[in-house]
C-alpha cells in the first residue's frame, strides 16, 4: 500500500517470496507504481520505497497538472532526509572548556538552565536573541553554539556563536 504525507508518498512494498533468507540467485525486482496526479503532494516531495524514510527520490517539478512530466534534472534519485535537529542543552557540563549545545532562536534567551544545578539569567538582562544568532541560525530557528562555564566566587556561564557572546550568572534566590 501507499502512505501518503504532506511532502512524501512512501510504498509499502510486501515481498510475496517464500526465501527467508539471502540466495546467490535472488535479484531485485522492479516495481511501478501509479498514483492519481490529485493524490500528489506539492513539489517538492520524496518518494520512499520501504520502511527507510530516511533515502529517496526528490521530485522538484509539480506533476498534479495533466500532461505534467518529468524532464533531465527533475528529481534527486540519490535523495538523503537530513537528520531531525532539536533544541539540545546538556544539564552538566564540565568548568573551563568549550561545550557544544543547540538552542532556539525563537524562545526567550534570558535563562538557561537548569546547567549544572543552577539556573542562570543574563547579566545584561537580555531576553531577545541577538540579531547575530538570527541571522546564523537555520530554517527551524536552531542555532549550534558554544558554552563556557567559568568557576569562582562569582560564577559565569557564557554562550557564544556567530561572533557573539552573552554571559550568564547564577539566578538568584
Amino acid at each position: 500500500g501507499l502512505v501518503f504525507g504532506q511532502r512524501a508518498i512512501t510504498a509499502d512494498i510486501v515481498s510475496m517470496s517464500q526465501e527467508q533468507a539471502c540466495t546467490a540467485d535472488y535479484n531485485p525486482r522492479t516495481y511501478l507504481i501509479a498514483v492519481d496526479r490529485d493524490r500528489l503532494p506539492e513539489p517538492p516531495w520524496t518518494q520512499f520505497a520501504g520502511p527507510d524514510t530516511r533515502r529517496g527520490t526528490r521530485v522538484h517539478s509539480d506533476l498534479r497538472q495533466p500532461g505534467a512530466v518529468l524532464d533531465d534534472g527533475d528529481t534527486d534519485p540519490d535523495f538523503v532526509q537530513p537528520e531531525e535537529r532539536s533544541v539540545d542543552v546538556p544539564v552538566f557540563i564540565e568548568t573551563d572548556f568549550p561545550w557544544p549545545a543547540t538552542i532556539s532562536t525563537n524562545e526567550d534567551i534570558s535563562t538557561i538552565g537548569p546547567m549544572n544545578e543552577t539556573l542562570w539569567v543574563t547579566i545584561e538582562g537580555i531576553a531577545e536573541p541577538p540579531p547575530e544568532w538570527i541571522a546564523a541560525a537555520d530554517d527551524q530557528g536552531l542555532l549550534d553554539v558554544e558554552l563556557l562555564l567559568t568557576p569562582g566566587p562569582e560564577p559565569t556561564l557564557t554562550i557564544s556563536a556567530a561572533g557573539r557572546s552573552i554571559k550568564y550568572r547564577p539566578q538568584e534566590g
